[in-house]
C-alpha cells in the first residue's frame, strides 16, 4: 500500500448516498469505472472541514477518489475486503475522471465459483 496520503478536499460538496448518486451527479458523460488499490478512512471528521460526514477515500487509476457517506454498513465492507478478505474481495469504483468524487461503488468476489473451484 501506499504511504502517500490524500489530499483533504478543501471545498465543501453535497452528500451523496448510494440511492440518488446517479440523479445527483450532474455529468452527461460515462462515468469511468476501476478496482481500488489503497484505503484511506476518516475515523473523525477533520477539525477544519465544514461537513458532517466522514469521508472513504479510496485510490483508483492513480489518484485519490472519495465516498461521502458516512453508511457504517459502506466503511465496514470496503474495509473488510482490503484487511480481510484481500484474496478473494475486491472494491470496484464508479467516478468521473474531472471529478474525485465517487458515485458507486461495490465489494464484490474476485474469483467466479469456477475459477475458484478449479474450473470444475
Amino acid at each position: 500500500m501506499s504511504k502517500e496520503q490524500p489530499n483533504h478536499p478543501t471545498e465543501t460538496r453535497r452528500p451523496l448516498g448510494a440511492a440518488g448518486a446517479a440523479e445527483n451527479s450532474g455529468h452527461e458523460e460515462k462515468a469511468e469505472c476501476g478496482v481500488a488499490t489503497d484505503l484511506w478512512i476518516e475515523l473523525l471528521v477533520y477539525p477544519d472541514a465544514k461537513k458532517i460526514q466522514r469521508r472513504l477515500y479510496l485510490r483508483v487509476a492513480e489518484e485519490w477518489r472519495w465516498w461521502y457517506d458516512d453508511d457504517p454498513f459502506v466503511f465496514q465492507s470496503v474495509q473488510s475486503a482490503f484487511c480481510n478478505c484481500t484474496d478473494s474481495l475486491e472494491v470496484v469504483v464508479w467516478y468521473y475522471d474531472d471529478d474525485d468524487r465517487i458515485v458507486g461503488l461495490v465489494v464484490r468476489s474476485k474469483y467466479s465459483l469456477t475459477e475458484r473451484d478449479g474450473g470444475a
